[in-house]
C-alpha cells in the first residue's frame, strides 16, 4: 500500500502503471503487413448496368507461402439508387449468380449436411 496518495492518486498510479506496460506491448514488432492491391489494375467491368448500378469482377493472382499459384475473384457492385432500385439492381446483375446459387449450389450443400 502506499499511504501518502488519496483514492484519486492510487487509481492515477495504477492507470499511469496499466499505461506504461501497455506502451511496451504497443511497441514490440509485428510482422509486415500483407500487400494492398490497387484495385482498378484487377477490375473488369461488365457490360450488362441498369440506371447507375453496374457490376464488375475483380480478379487478383497470386503465389501462395506454399509456392502454389492462387487467386481472389470477388464480385463488386456500385449499387444506386433508392431501396427498391438498388434492390431491383442487385437482383438483375446477380441474376445468374443467384440461379446458380439457387439451384446446383444449394442442392449441393444441403446434400453435404
Amino acid at each position: 500500500q502506499i499511504p501518502h496518495l488519496t483514492n484519486m492518486g492510487k487509481f492515477n498510479f495504477v492507470l499511469l502503471s496499466v499505461l506504461a506496460a501497455l506502451s511496451g506491448a504497443i511497441a514490440a514488432e509485428y510482422p509486415a503487413p500483407s500487400p494492398t492491391f490497387e484495385a482498378s489494375a484487377y477490375t473488369t467491368w461488365d457490360s450488362k448496368s441498369i440506371a447507375k448500378s453496374r457490376k464488375a469482377n475483380i480478379y487478383v493472382p497470386f503465389t501462395a507461402e506454399d509456392g502454389s499459384e492462387d487467386m481472389i475473384s470477388v464480385y463488386r457492385l456500385d449499387l444506386v439508387g433508392n431501396d427498391y432500385e438498388r434492390g431491383y439492381a442487385h437482383g438483375y446483375l446477380m441474376a445468374k449468380e443467384i440461379i446458380e446459387f439457387q439451384g446446383p449450389q444449394l442442392d449441393k450443400y444441403f446434400m453435404q449436411m
